[in-house]
C-alpha cells in the first residue's frame, strides 16, 4: 500500500498562534471513541476539565464550545492547553489530521490539504510550480488498483496534462477539462450564484458580505480570461479541487458532475476575487487565499452544502 501526497506536502506546518483563523473557533470538534476514553481515564484538575467541557449527542461526543464559538481548551495565546499539558498523542483525531483528508483505493491512500487552512493554501497556490504528486511512503505490497479505479488514475492523469498545459489559456483549459468528460456549466448569472450560495447552510455570516460583490458584475463575468500574473494560482486550485473530489466519482458514478464542481469552483472564486479587488498593481495573494479559504470553509466542509452545489451542477452535465 502506498501513501500518495501533493509534492510539497511535507512542507506544512501548522502556524499555531500565528493563524489569523483559527481551526480551534467556529468549528464542532467532534472527539473519537480512542481518545474519548484517554480523556475519561485522566485524573487531576485536566481530567475534571475534560469531563466539564464534553458533551454527548446522539451518542456522539464532542468538546463543548463557549459563548464565542472557542474550544475550552484554546487559551488566551490560542494555543492548546490539552497539547500543552498532555502532548500530541492526547489529540482527537480531528485535530491531529486538520487540515487534511484522505481518499481511499485498493492500492494507495491519497492524502491532501483542505484549503479551509489559510497556510495550506498558501503552500499549494502561491507557487509557479505546476501541482504535482509524489510518493510519500510505500510498504512494498504488491497492491493493485481496481479496473475502475486503474481507469480513473488514467482519466485525471489526462485531466492534469490538460490543465496544466501554460501554452494554453486558462480558459480554454477550463473548457477542455470539462469537454473530457461531456460536463458543461449551467449559464446562471454572477447574482444568480450569489443567491444560491446565500441560501445554503451558513457557517460564517462574514461570507454574505462576500457573495452580495458578485452582484455588481455582469452576468458573462464567469467567462472573463484570467490575467496572467494569476493563472498560476488558479491552475494550481484547479488541481487541488480535482485531486480532492474526482475520487468520489469512484463511488457516486459523478464524474461529469464532479468536474463541473472543479471548474466551477475556479471560475466563481475568479469572478468572486475580481469583485473584491481594490485597484492596485499585481495579484494580491492575501485577498485571493482568504477568498479560497472562506469557499473551502463554507462549501467543501459542509457535506449538506458539497452536495447542494454538486446536485445543481450535476443537473445539467452529461452524465
Amino acid at each position: 500500500m502506498k501513501e500518495i501526497t501533493p509534492k510539497n506536502y511535507k512542507d506544512f506546518r501548522c502556524i499555531a498562534d500565528e493563524c489569523r483563523h483559527n481551526c480551534c473557533i467556529g468549528w464542532e470538534i467532534d472527539i473519537d471513541e480512542d481518545t474519548l476514553a484517554l480523556y475519561r481515564a485522566q485524573t487531576g484538575t485536566i481530567g475534571e476539565t475534560l469531563r466539564q467541557n464534553i458533551e454527548i449527542t446522539d451518542g456522539c461526543a464532542s468538546f463543548r464550545p463557549d459563548e464565542h464559538g472557542r474550544c475550552p481548551f484554546l487559551n488566551r495565546r490560542n494555543l492548546c492547553d490539552l497539547y500543552l499539558t498532555l502532548g500530541e498523542t492526547a489529540l482527537c483525531q480531528i485535530c491531529r489530521d486538520h487540515p487534511r483528508f484522505r481518499n481511499f483505493f485498493s492500492d494507495r491512500t491519497e492524502i491532501g490539504l483542505g484549503l479551509c487552512c489559510e497556510t495550506a493554501a498558501r503552500l499549494l497556490l502561491c507557487t509557479d510550480a505546476p501541482f504535482s504528486l509524489s510518493i510519500r511512503a510505500d510498504d512494498g505490497a504488491a497492491d493493485t488498483p481496481t479496473p475502475d479505479e486503474a481507469a480513473f488514475f488514467a482519466f485525471r492523469e489526462r485531466v492534469f496534462l490538460s490543465a496544466q498545459d501554460r501554452l494554453v489559456p486558462l480558459t480554454q483549459r477550463l473548457q477542455t477539462v470539462l469537454d473530457k468528460c461531456g460536463a458543461h456549466l449551467p449559464q446562471k448569472s454572477p447574482a444568480a450564484w450569489a443567491a444560491f450560495y446565500a441560501a445554503l447552510e451558513r457557517l460564517d455570516h462574514g461570507w454574505d458580505t462576500v457573495l452580495e460583490t458578485l452582484c455588481a458584475l455582469p452576468p458573462d463575468a464567469f467567462a472573463a480570461p484570467f490575467a496572467k500574473e494569476c493563472t498560476p494560482f488558479f491552475e494550481n486550485l484547479l488541481c487541488c479541487f480535482l485531486y480532492r473530489h474526482l475520487a468520489g466519482a469512484l463511488d457516486d458514478g459523478n464524474l461529469s458532475g464532479r468536474t463541473a464542481l472543479c471548474v466551477h469552483g475556479v471560475q466563481f472564486l475568479w469572478a468572486l476575487y475580481r469583485a473584491c479587488a481594490k485597484e492596485h498593481a499585481g495579484f494580491d495573494f492575501d485577498l485571493a487565499i482568504d477568498l479560497v479559504r472562506q469557499y473551502a470553509t463554507e462549501i467543501e466542509y459542509s457535506d449538506e452544502n458539497l452536495e447542494a452545489v454538486l446536485d445543481a451542477l450535476s443537473a445539467d452535465c452529461c452524465m
